[in-house]
């Protein structure tokens, strides 16, 4: 439900225009949330992954940095859930 609801308010305000402030702090809030809880769940994180990295790629275009701020959250999440653990493995 986070992701949906931050996925459309990236839509509306790419294709709508700028909302204000209050506006991008709720759609960062909605994908925080949605981080938190498949953060617990690394399958459930799994399967949603490419649906958070096009709500990066939707809001790039918005401003306030927030594509940046998106990016950093699922940088974190990736590092918790250790997706890059094995990196000197593969070398």
């Amino acid at each position: 439900m986070h992701l949906a609801f931050a996925a459309e308010a990236a839509g509306l305000s790419a294709a709508y225009g700028d909302f204000g402030a209050g506006f991008y702090n709720s759609l960062e809030s909605s994908a925080e949330k949605f981080l938190d809880y498949a953060k617990l769940h690394p399958d459930f994180f799994s399967l949603h992954e490419a649906e958070f990295d096009h709500l990066i790629a939707t809001a790039a275009p918005l401003g306030y940095g927030i594509s940046d701020n998106l990016g950093d959250m699922i940088e974190d999440v990736r590092a918790e859930l250790g997706y890059y653990d094995n990196l000197d493995e593969d070398q």
